[in-house]
């Protein structure tokens, strides 16, 4: 018998009082900070400021109260695979066990098709779906999608939908009717995308509020065109070190150009800044801010003329359609995703694409549509690139600037062997960090100075990571920082058929974490699982370890004892 006296029942009843009281009064206080926020970072003229009307805006999130981080278990691998039949098992075990090839990871495309040769296309597309497109492929169909989504609920964990049609043409478009079917492509494309916002909205019953859908660009613009545009992005970024005050510094931020050297330079391209602006420099975020691509690409003829390859300044009639095609995309995106409440994963791509990617990303998605305490899109920070942290501290600074919120995924890159093999190609240096423990140090520099961000109420990151070393670095700084693992502002993310022992472990302590599902019918998707393969086998140990995890859960099923 124990001796404990037990609680009045008037004492607790007065103790679950107070209690719900200090709740309530805690939940109306974080409310109303998110309120308050939201109406900060509204325009001046946006009307919502004064009708009141923010608290029913689309774009607007509540979070509960942040609360302790938990510790997460990485030793028990049993967690992301009780739930798997054997056949998925070892369906898994052999597509890693295949990816160990360089053979067949060297000449997947070529196999693919010659598969379709020698065997015709319906038995190579039931060889391919029972094998790695059943591994890293969500499906082809709503229901597959459907399906999938309730699966990884059941789990916790949350999926981030990606239509991975993927484009690298070189083809030019030079008459109005190629344009046109291209454009009908992209539109199509595009419509995809849309319907993965509505089923992320409508099926993503993973226990949190937080949904995520994934887009790439080139899947929507041409190609070319997009290739145009970065390089317009970057001559313009280096007319401007070339005309700043200090253009021997290292610190991107640190750099100014003179308002009266820019008059008389380019009298017309910067007017209302002449007459608006109190001070008497231009820093690198308002040179960008006044040559936005989605509404003032004429600007960057005048401010390349006389440079090398100024013609490339130049859009043609047809290119200025198929922009203005992209932006109009891009926008039904933006309307879409705030209707739904989901946030958008702009996925990174090669650098021959990616400053103009960033510029669309950050100049005009987030600047337009970011302006609620919550994101709803997110650009791709690639951590392997050497050139990332001025990148961020770019991306930090324009969204500031802007008065919205920033959202960034944080990944260590996946086009490494095309990066190194195109630097080669044009005879310039690598982009990217020569090995590991460099992307190692960058990737963690850079997640440091985002949770910091977090922090201060600047941004929302998703850790996409299928290392251990790394998300036992953001729990750590994570808990050091006091960062809420429930709140939204920092959520984790492994691509769909990767990682799951990182994933599972992280959903089972109560971290929202997502799946970036790829879908699509196979000939879509296969240039994908072929730049998959490749990835795979430049991070060994990543894979590695995804196998070995396999490999015990199929001893353990057959020799159970």
């Amino acid at each position: 018998m124990s001796s404990r006296r037990p609680v009045p029942v008037v004492v607790w009843l007065q103790t679950v009082k107070h209690f719900r009281s200090d709740r309530a009064l805690a939940v109306a206080r974080a409310n109303s900070r998110c309120l308050s926020t939201r109406h900060d970072r509204l325009a001046p003229h946006d009307d919502r400021r004064s009708t009141g009307s923010v608290a029913a805006s689309s774009c607007d999130y509540r979070y509960p109260l942040p609360s302790p981080s938990p510790s997460v278990d990485f030793g028990d691998d049993r967690i992301a695979v009780r739930g798997k039949k054997t056949s998925e098992i070892l369906r898994s075990w052999f597509v890693y066990k295949l990816f160990t090839s360089d053979f067949v990871v060297d000449n997947s495309l070529k196999l693919f098709s010659l598969a379709k040769r020698l065997m015709g296309k319906r038995l190579r597309d039931r060889l391919v779906k029972a094998t790695v497109f059943g591994h890293f492929i969500g499906g082809e169909s709503e229901e597959d999608m459907v399906s999938c989504a309730k699966k990884l609920a059941s789990n916790n964990i949350s999926s981030a939908w990606n239509y991975s049609v993927e484009s690298d043409s070189s083809a030019v478009v030079k008459t109005e009717q190629e344009m046109r079917e291209k454009e009908n492509m992209f539109n199509r494309h595009n419509q995809h995308y849309l319907k993965s916002f509505e089923l992320s909205a409508k099926h993503n019953n993973a226990g949190n509020k937080t949904r995520f859908a994934a887009i790439k660009l080139t899947a929507i613009v041409d190609t070319l065109l997009l290739r145009k545009l970065n390089s317009m992005v970057t001559a313009s970024n280096q007319v401007f070190h070339s005309l700043s005050s200090s253009p021997t510094t290292e610190d991107p931020l640190g750099r100014a150009v003179s308002l009266e050297l820019l008059k008389e330079k380019f009298p017309t391209v910067f007017k209302d800044t002449y007459r608006t602006s109190k001070s008497k420099t231009l820093n690198v975020v308002e040179w960008t801010g006044n040559l936005s691509l989605a509404e003032n690409a004429s600007r960057y003829a005048e401010i390349l003329k006389g440079q090398e390859g100024d013609n490339l300044a130049t859009l043609s009639d047809l290119e200025l359609e198929q922009l203005n095609g992209f932006v109009h995309r891009l926008r039904d995106m933006g309307e879409c995703a705030c209707s739904e409440g989901v946030r958008v994963l702009v996925d990174a791509e090669q650098t021959y694409y990616q400053e103009a990617i960033n510029h669309m990303a950050v100049h005009h998605l987030a600047r337009r549509y970011n302006t609620g305490p919550a994101p709803v899109f997110y650009n791709t920070l690639q951590t392997y690139l050497r050139k990332s942290y001025d990148d961020l501290r770019i991306h930090l600074a324009s969204t500031s600037h802007y008065g919205v919120k920033s959202g960034i995924k944080i990944v260590r890159g996946a086009y490494m062997e095309q990066e190194r093999e195109e630097a080669e190609s044009r005879g310039v240096a690598s982009p990217i960090h020569p090995d590991k423990p460099s992307t190692d140090r960058s990737y963690h520099r850079s997640l440091g100075h985002l949770l910091e961000s977090v922090r201060d109420g600047d941004a929302c990151v998703l850790i996409g990571s299928h290392n251990q070393d790394t998300i036992q670095f953001a729990l750590e700084r994570m808990r050091k920082l006091g960062l809420s693992y429930s709140d939204g502002s920092v959520t984790f993310g492994q691509v769909f058929g990767t990682g799951d022992q990182i994933t599972y472990s992280l959903a089972h302590a109560g971290y929202i974490t997502n799946k970036v599902v790829p879908y699509g019918s196979v000939e879509e998707v296969m240039p994908y699982l072929s730049r998959r393969a490749q990835e795979n086998r430049a991070v060994m140990e990543t894979a590695k370890a995804d196998r070995e995890m396999y490999s015990r859960e199929l001893r353990r099923r057959i020799f159970p004892l």
